[in-house]
Formats: structure tokens, C-alpha cells, sequence
């Protein structure tokens, strides 16, 4: 057991990139701001949930390689826009589910089983597009049995990240009214 961890006590805390190559790595915030932040969150919702079809529709036609890319692009997605929903700065440039869900892990609580699932998940953006990425061909790899598995894990993630973004999005709408 790792020190100074309590039995039954879970830490899913991941280190963040290091603050220059996540400031080369972003547009600065002032570019953000020429949409309004609230504007490009919707932009990135719609964006999303347009990929979650996407995914959803391949995989209902046995295109199990394709659904895979889109779900880890969907849960990319929803990362991103919760960095601009929370902390108004364009997100990381990076594919790395887990570096990006570091920028938001005190604002967007996943169980250890779900960040380990980030992990996996991650490996999709590369091994789907690319035959020397994957330790086989693509098709053997992303069977509809995995790809059913990573949809049912990635749709509590992604309903977590939406909701949470909604949450803060009400509470600001809230506090900017007269």
C-alpha cells in the first residue's frame, strides 16, 4: 500500500503537464474570449454530442474500429469543454485523457476505476487511425465486445463531465442577471 494511504482510501489526483508546456500548448485566453466563453462551450456541447452519435451509429453498424476513435474523441471532447467551461483557457492540445482530465480533477470527481479507464481509453486516438500504434490490426483489437464495454463505461464519464458543466453554467447565468 503506498504511504501515508489509509486502507479503503482511493486517490485518483494525476499530475498536471508542466505550466509551460501547458501555456505553449494553449491559445492564451484573451483568444478564447473573442467568442464568449459561454458561446464556445456550446459550440464544444453540440461538437460532442454530434461525435457521441457518431460513435453510437457505427456501432450499430458493426463499424466497431470507428465507434472506438469516436468515444475516446467524445471523452476528449467533454475534457475540453469542461477547461473552458471552468477555467476559461482553451484546453491542452494533447489526446491524453488523463493529462487533460488532471487540469479539471478538482472541479469533476471520477472514481479510480474511471481515470484508469481514461488510461485505457487514450489508446484508441492512436491505435483506430494508425497500424503501427495497435500490437495488431485495429479490427481484432476493437471488437464489439470491447467497444460495447468502453460505450458503457465512457457514458457515465460523459454524463458526469455534462452535468457538471451545466451545473456551473446555471450558477454563472444566475449570478450575471439583474
Amino acid at each position: 500500500m503506498p504511504q501515508g494511504k489509509k486502507s479503503g482510501e482511493t486517490n485518483n489526483t494525476v499530475q498536471k503537464a508542466p505550466k509551460a508546456e501547458r501555456d505553449i500548448a494553449r491559445k492564451s485566453v484573451s483568444q478564447l474570449k473573442t467568442d464568449s466563453a459561454g458561446e464556445s462551450v456550446d459550440l464544444w456541447l453540440r461538437d460532442l454530442d454530434d461525435t457521441m452519435t457518431i460513435a453510437k451509429k457505427n456501432f450499430e453498424i458493426g463499424l466497431y474500429v470507428s465507434a472506438a476513435f469516436y468515444i475516446q474523441m467524445s471523452v476528449e471532447k467533454a475534457l475540453k469543454t469542461a477547461i473552458i467551461a471552468f477555467k476559461h483557457e482553451a484546453p491542452l492540445k494533447v489526446h491524453n485523457l488523463v493529462r487533460l482530465y488532471a487540469e479539471i480533477q478538482d472541479l469533476v470527481k471520477l472514481t479510480d476505476v474511471q481515470v484508469s479507464f481514461l488510461r485505457v481509453l487514450t489508446s484508441a486516438s492512436h491505435e483506430t487511425r494508425y497500424i503501427d500504434a495497435a500490437p495488431g490490426l485495429p479490427s481484432e483489437i476493437y471488437t464489439k465486445a470491447v467497444v460495447g464495454e468502453y460505450m458503457n463505461k465512457a457514458l457515465p464519464i460523459l454524463e458526469n463531465i455534462i452535468a457538471r458543466i451545466e451545473v456551473q453554467r446555471s450558477g454563472h447565468k444566475g449570478s450575471n442577471s439583474e
